[in-house]
C-alpha cells in the first residue's frame, strides 16, 4: 500500500511537470460535453478549478492524489469481489516475480 501511495504521488508530480495543465487548457477549448467520459478523467475537473483560481498548485496536487487514491481503492475493492480466484503477485525483482508466477502455475 505504501508503495502504491508513493507511486501515485510521483505520478501526479510528473504529470504537473509534463504540463498537464496546458493539456487541459487545450482540451477545454474543444468544448466537449461535460457528460462525456473525457471530462471525467482524474485531474481534468481539478485542473479546471485550479485555472479558475479555486485553489493553489499545492492543493491541486493533493486533490489529484486524493482522487487517484480513491480510484485505486475502488479498483482494489472491485477486484477483491470479482477476481476471487486470482493471486496477488508482486515483486520489484523480476526474477523473484517469475519464480512466484511459476510456483502458482505448478
Amino acid at each position: 500500500k505504501n508503495k502504491l501511495l508513493k507511486n501515485i504521488e510521483l505520478r501526479t508530480k510528473s504529470m504537473i511537470k509534463k504540463k498537464c495543465v496546458d493539456e487541459v487548457i487545450k482540451f477545454k477549448k474543444k468544448r466537449i460535453k461535460k457528460s462525456l467520459s473525457p471530462n471525467k478523467i482524474i485531474g481534468v475537473q481539478e485542473i479546471q478549478r485550479f485555472l479558475k483560481g479555486d485553489f493553489d498548485q499545492k492543493s491541486l496536487i493533493e486533490l489529484m492524489n486524493i482522487k487517484t487514491r480513491q480510484y485505486a481503492k475502488r479498483q482494489k475493492t472491485w477486484s477483491r469481489a470479482h477476481m476471487t480466484d486470482w493471486h496477488m503477485v508482486y515483486s520489484v525483482n523480476s526474477s523473484t516475480l517469475l519464480k512466484k508466477i511459476l510456483n502458482l502455475a505448478s
